[in-house]
């Protein structure tokens, strides 16, 4: 089984910005798996795990995006686990 809850980014750069999203839920008690998974560079991977979630034990799906913000509508596309969407701060958008 996995953690109920999976955090999942379109890039490692992404990782230090949403390092408080981390700490939040290692204060609530709430373990996770954060994972990089790509709507772009990756997208046949990334599907594959949206789907395998609910199976799993995945309980609720983040994912951070930044730029065109794909992967949390993909995700939500591949699976019936509850997503959130989390803006990640680029050069470009604010997020």
């Amino acid at each position: 089984m996995s953690a109920p809850v999976e955090v999942r980014v379109g890039s490692d750069s992404a990782l230090p910005k949403i390092e408080p999203v981390f700490r939040v839920l290692e204060s609530l008690g709430l373990p996770f798996e954060a994972r990089v998974l790509s709507a772009h560079r990756t997208p046949e991977r990334m599907a594959a795990r949206a789907r395998e979630l609910e199976q799993a034990g995945v309980r609720v799906s983040i994912a951070a995006a930044g730029g065109s913000a794909h992967l949390p509508g993909m995700t939500a596309s591949e699976t019936q686990v509850p997503g959130i969407g989390l803006p990640v701060e680029t050069a470009a958008f604010r997020g």
